[in-house]
C-alpha cells in the first residue's frame, strides 16, 4: 500500500468500519477496502457494485489477496454457495431479487461501491441496500463523486453510516441545504453551513485528491483543439438546425409517426442531434491526435457520449485499440480493461461516459481525449 492508502485503512479501523472513502478516482479505494477486510479477518463480506465493476472486484481480490470470492448474477442460487467463501460480489440491479435470502445470511461487512448510486432514499435499490447495511457491523461506502451537485445528496449515505446522528431529513436539509418552503414545495437545492457539515462528518468521511497524495504526478496539461466541421457534416448540421423533421426523414429514414414523437421534445432532440453531428465531425482530428500520441509509445483514453464515433475510431486503429460501450457484455469488460492495462501493443481505450466512466482503473494511459462532453459535468 502507498502511505496514504495505509492511512485510509487506519481511518476505516478508527471509524469502527462505518465510513465513506471518497478519494478521487484512481487512488485505490478498492484496495483500501480489501486491506481493511483482511486486517479485520472478516468471515463474510458482501460487495455491491455496478454490473460492469463486479469483474473488476473479482480481479482485484485475486490480485491482492488470498481471499475466496464468488460473483453473483440473477441466476445464482445463494443456498448453493459454499459457506466458507469470504467475499460475495453482486450488482445493484439484482439486489432486490436476492434480498430476502441475503437477509438470512450474516455479513460482517457490506461494501457499497460507487455508493452515489444509492443516494436517493426513494429508490428501491437504496431501500434494499439500507436493509442489508442495517444488519452488518461494518458498512463501507466507496465513491469518487460523493456530491454530484448539492449537499442533500449526502443525507442518505450519512444516515446509513450513522443513523443516530443523521436521523432527521428536514433538520439536515434546513441546516445544510438552505431548505425552505416555496409556493411549489420544499426546496433543498441549496447549500449552507458547509464548513460545519465538513467538520461534523470528518470522523467517517475521507476524501483525498490526486494532487494531495501523489506528489510525483505532474499537473494535467489541458489543450483545447478547435475543429472545423467538414463540408458534408456541416451541411447535415445546418439541415438539422433549420428543419429537424426533414433531417430525420432524409438522413435517418424515420417515418412520420416516429418523427412526430421525436418532435414532441423538439429543442432537446435537436440539441442531441447537433451534438452527435459535432462528435462525428471531430473524428478525423481525433484520429490525427491519437496517431501522434501512440507514435511516442504512450497510451490514450478516448471518451464520447455516442457510440458511432468510437466505433469509427476502432475501425481505423483496429488491434491497437479496445472499446467498452453499452453494447459490451458485462462479462467481457474486465478482460478488456486488463488487456489495455497490460498489453503494450494496445494503446487506445475507447469508452462511453456511462458505460466506462466509473469503477475501472485505466492508469496505464497518460492522455485523455474528450470527443464531446456528457450532459452531466460531474461525469468528467
Amino acid at each position: 500500500l502507498y502511505p496514504y492508502q495505509k492511512i485510509g485503512v487506519e481511518f476505516l479501523d478508527l471509524s469502527g468500519g462505518r465510513a465513506i472513502i471518497a478519494d478521487e478516482m484512481g487512488l485505490g479505494k478498492t484496495i483500501q477496502a480489501l486491506a481493511y477486510i483482511k486486517h479485520r479477518n472478516f468471515e463474510r463480506t458482501l460487495v455491491i457494485s455496478p454490473a460492469s465493476v463486479k469483474f473488476v472486484w473479482d480481479g482485484e481480490i485475486k490480485k491482492w489477496t488470498n481471499l475466496s470470492s464468488v460473483i453473483i448474477d440473477s441466476k445464482t442460487k445463494l443456498h448453493e454457495i459454499d459457506a466458507g467463501i469470504k467475499i460475495w460480489v453482486l450488482n445493484y440491479d439484482i439486489l432486490r431479487k436476492h434480498l430476502s435470502e441475503l437477509m438470512k445470511i450474516r455479513f460482517d461487512c457490506v461494501i457499497a461501491d460507487e455508493c452515489h448510486l444509492v443516494k436517493s432514499p426513494a429508490a428501491l435499490r437504496t431501500k434494499a441496500f439500507r436493509q442489508l447495511a442495517g444488519h452488518a457491523k461494518s458498512v463501507i461506502m466507496l465513491t469518487g463523486t460523493p456530491l454530484l451537485s448539492r449537499p442533500v445528496e449526502m443525507f442518505t449515505l450519512l444516515s446509513t453510516i450513522d443513523k443516530k446522528t443523521w436521523s432527521n431529513y428536514y433538520e439536515y436539509t434546513r441546516k445544510y441545504c438552505a431548505g425552505h418552503q416555496t409556493r411549489w414545495g420544499y426546496d433543498v437545492s441549496g447549500a449552507s453551513h458547509i464548513d460545519e457539515l465538513h467538520e461534523k462528518i470528518r470522523r467517517y468521511f475521507l476524501r483525498r485528491r490526486k494532487e494531495e497524495v501523489l506528489i510525483d504526478l505532474p499537473e494535467k496539461i489541458r489543450i483545447q483543439v478547435p475543429v472545423d466541421l467538414s463540408a458534408d457534416v456541416k451541411k447535415q448540421y445546418d439541415e438539422a438546425e433549420s428543419d429537424l423533421g426533414a433531417y430525420l426523414k432524409k438522413h435517418e429514414g424515420k417515418q412520420p409517426a416516429a418523427i412526430a414523437k421525436t418532435l414532441q421534445a423538439e429543442k432537446l432532440a435537436r440539441l442531441n442531434v447537433l451534438r452527435q453531428l459535432c462528435a462525428q465531425g471531430k473524428i478525423p482530428a481525433a484520429c490525427e491526435i491519437i496517431e501522434s500520441i501512440i507514435e511516442t509509445g504512450e497510451k490514450v483514453l478516448v471518451f464520447a457520449s455516442f457510440i458511432d464515433p468510437l466505433e469509427k475510431i476502432l475501425t481505423r486503429f483496429k488491434n491497437k485499440a479496445v472499446m467498452i460501450t453499452g453494447k459490451t457484455p458485462v462479462e467481457d469488460r474486465g478482460g478488456i480493461v486488463r488487456q489495455f492495462q497490460t498489453d503494450g501493443n494496445v494503446q487506445i481505450f475507447l469508452g462511453g461516459y456511462n458505460s466506462a466512466g466509473v469503477g475501472i482503473s485505466l492508469t496505464s494511459a497518460t492522455n485523455f481525449i474528450a470527443i464531446d462532453f456528457p450532459w452531466n459535468p460531474s461525469q468528467l
